[in-house]
């Protein structure tokens, strides 16, 4: 199984290591026997950053031409923040099942907050929040990123992969899975796999 998560940095020397298509990757057994498989790219180099989005998008295509209906966890940036209404219709009509999304926007001191929803994209997406502790009230944009799993077809990852409102339509687990599996075999064999993916958009879009 592999599940997608922010990017997290783990010390320590990594068990597996290596390289795919345009990214970087480092694995770590964690205490409860799973194996934590960070993804890095450097967003902020426009070549590496457009390497990254080629190669997706190469990959996306290839699942497609395979003509096999197969869910596969994915992560979704928005070009920029969409309502949650436009999010949902989008999420009906190609079949896809949301595990988490972030919402994004401004608190009333001007500084940016991201703020992480677990589950579907309910009828009840918050549009503001106060901050006691910062004494700020937070007003939220609409929904930057998105992660779950859609079917490899046209209607489905197709529908995403040609949408000019998905700025990234990340399906990089999919050859991590495949290269741990085949290098790192002794060592992944029997684990759960968590691949932590990072998104271009936490430093560098504006909304």
């Amino acid at each position: 199984i592999v599940l997608l998560r922010p990017f997290v940095a783990y010390g320590g020397r990594p068990v597996v290591r290596g390289e795919g298509s345009a990214f970087r990757y480092a694995g770590h057994v964690l205490d409860n026997g799973m194996m934590d498989i960070g993804v890095s790219v450097d967003f902020s180099d426009p070549k590496a950053m457009q390497a990254y989005k080629e190669a997706n998008d190469a990959r996306a295509r290839a699942l497609i031409a395979q003509g096999e209906a197969k869910p596969i966890w994915v992560q979704v940036t928005f070009a920029r923040p969409l309502p949650a209404d436009e999010v949902r219709t989008l999420v009906k009509e190609t079949g896809f099942q949301v595990e988490n999304y972030d919402l994004v926007g401004r608190a009333s001191d001007g500084k940016k907050v991201i703020h992480v929803q677990v589950g579907a994209i309910g009828d009840d997406v918050p549009e503001k929040e106060y901050d006691p502790l910062r004494d700020v009230e937070m007003r939220y944009t609409g929904i930057m990123l998105l992660q779950g799993t859609v079917e490899t077809t046209e209607e489905g990852l197709g529908r995403w992969l040609a949408d000019e409102r998905v700025y990234l339509i990340d399906t990089t687990a999919v050859e991590v899975r495949e290269l741990v599996a085949r290098r790192h075999a002794h060592v992944v064999a029997g684990r759960e796999i968590v691949v932590e993916l990072g998104s271009p958009y936490y430093g560098n879009f504006d909304w």
